[in-house]
């Protein structure tokens, strides 16, 4: 993930705690009669959250990098703008 290993991760949108981002390699045995046959192998990329367990995964034919992107590029929520709203609600 070279071309995007510089770019800064958005804080989590529900504790404001540090995102994370990595890789691994999922590994899907194979089994025919319950005999091991085969193993497939799929590259696995994560951004999130280790501390409320929140993740963006890639799927399997997605390009590299996508993780942070959708995760920087995320709808947060306007929480100051739903508070003023509730409390006309809540005066009127």
């Amino acid at each position: 993930m070279d071309s995007e290993s510089n770019v800064e991760l958005r804080k989590c949108p529900f504790c404001g705690g540090k995102a994370e981002h990595g890789d691994h390699i999922d590994v899907i045995p194979i089994y025919d009669s319950g005999a091991y046959i085969d193993a497939d192998t799929y590259y696995r990329e994560w951004t999130g959250c280790k501390n409320c367990q929140i993740w963006f995964y890639n799927g399997e034919d997605e390009e590299e990098g996508i993780t942070v992107e959708r995760w920087n590029n995320r709808a947060d929520f306007k929480r100051d703008d739903e508070k003023e709203k509730l409390n006309m609600i809540m005066e009127e």
